[in-house]
């Protein structure tokens, strides 16, 4: 019967590890794909939970009007995956009211702290 050393067993281990650790690698470009931008549906203004694309989705519209907002604090991202040149804007005051002098155009994102911001409007 043939022995096997402990030192060729132990390679032998690290070697299918190292090949089962590239291919979970490889794997993760394709996950990444299929995440962040691809969740904020086309016609849509998406709040996420974080300032990263991979976070979830907090608060979704897709159609234009002023929106009340509650609960939202510190930095979020938020993506305006509009179209047609549709118009985000936010606002210190409830209501639409107090909005700012910029706002976010369709197909862009920022990172916004949202502690201030009461309310946000939709506009084509």
């Amino acid at each position: 019967m043939a022995r096997t050393s402990i030192r060729t067993k132990l390679g032998a281990a690290a070697a299918a590890a190292l090949a089962a650790g590239t291919a979970v690698l490889a794997a993760a470009p394709a996950q990444a794909a299929a995440s962040g931008w691809a969740d904020c549906p086309v016609g849509s203004v998406c709040i996420y939970a974080g300032t990263s694309e991979h976070s979830p989705i907090i608060w979704e519209r897709s159609r234009a009007g002023t929106y009340n907002l509650s609960n939202m604090y510190n930095d979020h991202l938020i993506y305006n995956n509009q179209t047609d040149g549709w118009k985000f804007w936010t606002c210190e005051g409830y209501n639409g009211t107090r909005c700012s002098t910029g706002y976010l155009p369709a197909g862009h994102y920022m990172i916004k702290n949202l502690t201030p911001v009461n309310s946000v409007r939709i506009t084509p």
